[in-house]
């Protein structure tokens, strides 16, 4: 059996979630990464739906009387396929933190791992990979951990 995440769901306060927040929110993720407000029919509540680059694929964000706090690093993970993306990605946040200081970013980083031949024979003849990766936050309780994979 194949299985794939398709969406992400988090809940921010009403008070958090209000429309001057929905906003700059649409702002920050349409800028950054592309993704586009969605507006689904007959969905209860007022959630704040994003479609990311896969109409598949999407952020669902509940409004409740008190919505989800979560620590610093709590994220959530997309993976690009070119280390420029990866780095594009972060230059257009730094680009909005200069004039929203609100932005989160973890700078671009990047990790040596050996692979396991038993559990990722597309690796077995390579040394290892390289984890490039960077965390940007904005507004919603988890950051977005921008992750390319360097063989």
């Amino acid at each position: 059996m194949e299985v794939r995440i398709n969406h992400v769901a988090m809940s921010m306060s009403d008070a958090a979630l209000d429309e001057s927040a929905r906003s700059d929110i649409h702002r920050f993720y349409g800028e950054v990464f592309g993704w586009t407000p969605y507006s689904p029919e007959g969905e209860s509540g007022n959630p704040l739906v994003m479609l990311m680059s896969d109409p598949k694929l999407f952020l669902f964000v509940m409004n409740e009387s008190e919505g989800m706090v979560a620590p610093p690093l709590d994220h959530f993970g997309i993976e690009v396929f070119d280390e420029g993306e990866l780095d594009e990605l972060l230059r257009l946040a730094k680009m909005f933190q200069k004039k929203d200081d609100r932005v989160r970013i973890i700078d671009k980083k990047v990790t040596r791992y050996s692979a396991d031949a038993s559990l990722r024979p597309d690796l077995a003849e390579s040394s290892g990979v390289d984890l490039v990766n960077c965390y940007i936050g904005y507004l919603l309780p988890m950051m977005v951990e921008i992750q390319y994979f360097r063989y």
